[in-house]
């Protein structure tokens, strides 16, 4: 299966969840982007790799969910950052290099809510001890558009690599039926 996986804001392309994945066999395309700008290249890299599945974790769960909503890709968005305008905690930081990552309101009154449709081809996976994104808008969220979505004991990052790969194969085996 091929996998594109989108990191969080600050984050890596070789972030633990990419390396995990690999480690479990799956096909992954992990890119190192900056998630404030990138869009249309993430656009263009769906068009380019046709993946499978796209798995996000916050600001590319956020990613995952918009590119579900209009390219009618499978996603697995882990603990969304749905709402960037009202959810980014800023100033953030880039973990890998240390740097400010400078949003301006302009930049933040860009991005839209995700509204993906229930099709069978999203589900957002919610870590009830997540301290970043509170999981109960997550959870009302995914009331609002009717979709499809479990809760985890995780945190704010994937607390499992095992765990994740059972919830990729249940959606994987769901999607199929």
């Amino acid at each position: 299966m091929k996998i594109l996986y989108l990191h969080g804001l600050g984050s890596s392309g070789e972030s633990g969840t990419a390396q995990g994945l690999t480690e479990l066999g799956y096909d992954v395309i992990s890119p190192t982007y900056r998630p404030e700008f990138e869009k249309a290249s993430l656009d263009n890299l769906v068009q380019k790799e046709s993946p499978d599945l796209i798995i996000g974790t916050s600001m590319g769960g956020y990613y995952a969910l918009k590119l579900a909503e209009y390219k009618s890709v499978n996603a697995i968005a882990i603990n969304p950052c749905f709402n960037p305008k009202q959810q980014l905690k800023l100033p953030a930081i880039n973990w890998k290099t240390g740097e400010l990552i400078n949003f301006t309101q302009e930049m933040l009154e860009a991005f839209a809510i995700p509204e993906p449709k229930r099709n069978g081809k999203v589900l957002v996976v919610t870590g009830i001890n997540d301290d970043l994104i509170n999981p109960n808008q997550q959870i009302e969220y995914c009331r609002q558009f009717n979709l499809p979505s479990l809760i985890t004991d995780w945190g704010h990052r994937v607390g499992d690599i095992g765990r994740l790969q059972k919830i990729i194969e249940d959606f994987a085996y769901r999607r199929s039926k």
